[in-house]
This record gives C-alpha cells, structure tokens and sequence, in this order.
C-alpha cells in the first residue's frame, strides 16, 4: 500500500513521490527491488506449480517469491521448450502496492541514486531488528 504524506494542493517532486512509496514499502519489495531479482527455485522447485496444457501444447511453470510474493509465470512449449509468453519472457504479477507509481521514477526505471535509498533503508531495518526493535 503507498502512503501519500504530501499536502493534496500540489503535485508531489519525483523524491517526495519515491519517499511516499518506501513509507508503505514492505521490506521483501525493497530486498527484491534492490537486488533486482526474486527468490525463486526454478521448474524443478518443490514450490514450483506445472500445470500441462497438451491442447495448447504448453507447460504453465509458476512460482511465488517467498520474499515479495511476486508470482512468475512461464510458459512453455510442451515440445520445444521454447518461452510462448508475450516477447518470450515470463509473466509476472506483482502484489498491490509493489510497484513505484509513475511520479516517482523517470521514465519507469529506478535512479542509481535511488537503489542506493532502498539499500539504506534495509540497512536502517535490519540495524532496527538486530537491537530488537521489530519493523
């Protein structure tokens, strides 16, 4: 869920926007957003879900990241094992709330400055659990 703190009467700056996000930001999103990557097991995973489609000719492999919940769909020729998905890449959902909304990127891509922000608050999260504080 984002969490708007700026005053309704004007648009937000890209960094209020970015900071509104990381305010309702789960901590697995941040993990999986600055590592760019989603834990996942692969088609042999136990966790992995195979649904044969033999009409269509397809394996339907779809697994959820333990860490953001993100759910990844690959579809597979049953044949030729070639990706049949739109552009031959998988299909991911993502949870509401996940991705940053459009103010707080330029062009829909992360800054480096940015990925660096995330960093810092999993630093900040992780510092706060080691004292015992629960985030």
């Amino acid at each position: 869920m984002s969490v708007n703190v700026t005053p309704p009467d004007r648009a937000r700056t890209r960094d209020e926007a970015f900071a509104d996000w990381i305010a309702g930001a789960e901590p697995g999103w941040l993990e999986c957003r600055t590592q760019n990557r989603h834990l996942l097991e692969g088609i042999t995973g136990r966790k992995t879900d195979l649904e044969v489609d033999r009409k269509q000719g397809v394996v339907l492999a779809t697994e959820t990241c333990p860490r953001c919940s993100t759910t990844v769909t690959q579809v597979i020729g049953l044949h030729d094992g070639y990706l049949q998905s739109v552009y031959g890449r998988p299909r991911y959902e993502y949870p509401e709330g996940y991705t940053l909304p459009p103010d707080a990127t330029e062009g829909g891509v992360m800054s480096r400055e940015q990925r660096a922000i995330l960093r810092h608050e999993l630093v900040a999260i992780a510092l706060e659990r080691m004292n015992g504080k629960r985030r």
